[in-house]
């Protein structure tokens, strides 16, 4: 496995682990997350920490080869220009049985259709058709992933892969659009076993003001509409003296962000999301309030009917307060959606159901 985000591939590759496979991880640790990697390389500041990164890549390849699956993680799997990761991706693909593609994050072809506003009723790029906060804050953020080169070396990767692994809805929808074939939904994996113990006792039960708890990193504020999820928190807490309390934290590695998400009793995760993800489904698992997207699409993709524990927003700062004072002051309404959110990720998301998709789909192609 090549590249990881969220300690998706980690928590993947444990897994895979204990069903007797013989697994490799190649990362960055998840950088301050320090999530960990079994080869890890981390590319440094400057022109030395680039020339350092490139030549630990370079050794580290010549054992990158007769493995039955290699997994990338997106298409820029490493922290190298597209025409250096397309050389490293071919190689990869000469001397190895398959190599599959895990698709968890931005890359050209999403973005290219995320700046098209046609598909999704609103993303970090677009709401409706008018620009998104990054998009106007950041101009130059759009055109870098949609250069010709981007988008050529996108398509090449998906074409030339042997399966995509999709994580979320939106991810599947682009993918099937551009390789339905090959395109199996995976999503993202949860170890339970893995998560730490929770604070017990509801809020409204302990006569405790009601904890709220946004944990991002600080730049993908943007992206996630952590901003605006903080603003709307402030302002309950500002309107609500003494029925609620709001903890903001930052670039945490992943142990210490878990211990101080379990103390909380509501989880701001993002905005433009059709779907939970892996801060959503973590706080989920742990019986915690899930402030996210979970759009009506999503539930219909998965097929599930009943249980529906995440609270889904839209990026709209006013309809955020409204249902952020709503939880906060409908005790029995949190205790019904804390009582789902394992029950939901346990189904959906569990390390060992996931795993089993990966390994039907690695069958599928023949590994």
């Amino acid at each position: 496995m090549i590249g990881d985000f969220s300690n998706f591939h980690g928590c993947l590759g444990a897994e895979l682990r204990r069903r007797g496979h013989d697994v490799t991880l190649v990362s960055d640790g998840g950088r301050y997350m320090q999530t960990g990697s079994d080869i890890l390389l981390a590319r440094r500041p400057g022109v030395f920490g680039s020339l350092r990164y490139l030549a630990e890549v370079c050794r580290a390849m010549r054992s990158w080869k007769g493995y039955d699956v290699v997994q990338i993680m997106s298409p820029l799997f490493l922290n190298l220009r597209p025409t250096l990761i397309r050389r490293v991706f071919d190689r990869l693909r000469r001397h190895n049985r398959r190599v599959c593609l895990t698709f968890a994050s931005l890359d050209a072809c999403m973005v290219r259709i995320l700046t098209e506003g046609e598909m999704f009723r609103y993303s970090e790029f677009r709401v409706g058709k008018a620009p998104a906060p990054l998009a106007l804050a950041e101009p130059e953020t759009e055109r870098a992933w949609t250069t010709p080169l981007m988008l050529d070396h996108c398509r090449h990767v998906l074409g030339a892969c042997d399966m995509v692994m999709t994580a979320l809805y939106e991810y599947h929808r682009v993918a099937s659009e551009s390789v339905p074939e090959k395109s199996v939904y995976a999503g993202i994996p949860v170890d339970f076993s893995a998560l730490p113990p929770c604070a017990s006792g509801e809020a409204v039960e302990s006569g405790r003001p009601v904890s709220i708890f946004i944990g991002r990193k600080g730049d993908y504020a943007l992206y996630k509409g952590t901003d605006i999820l903080l603003e709307a928190a402030r302002e309950v807490e500002r309107t609500m003296p003494g029925k609620c309390s709001v903890t903001l934290a930052e670039n945490l590695p992943l142990a210490e962000y878990l211990r101080r998400l379990g103390e909380a009793d509501i989880v701001l995760d993002q905005i433009y999301s059709y779907t939970p993800a892996t801060n959503a489904l973590q706080a989920m698992a742990m019986g915690k309030v899930a402030v996210t997207g979970a759009e009506p699409e999503y539930y219909n993709f998965i097929g599930e009917n009943n249980l529906h524990p995440a609270v889904n927003v839209l990026p709209d700062r006013e309809s955020i307060v409204a249902t952020l004072r709503h939880l906060v002051e409908d005790g029995r309404e949190r205790r019904r959606l804390r009582s789902e959110g394992p029950e939901f990720v346990r189904k959906h998301n569990d390390v060992r159901v996931v795993a089993d998709r990966f390994e039907q789909a690695w069958r599928a192609a023949g590994a």
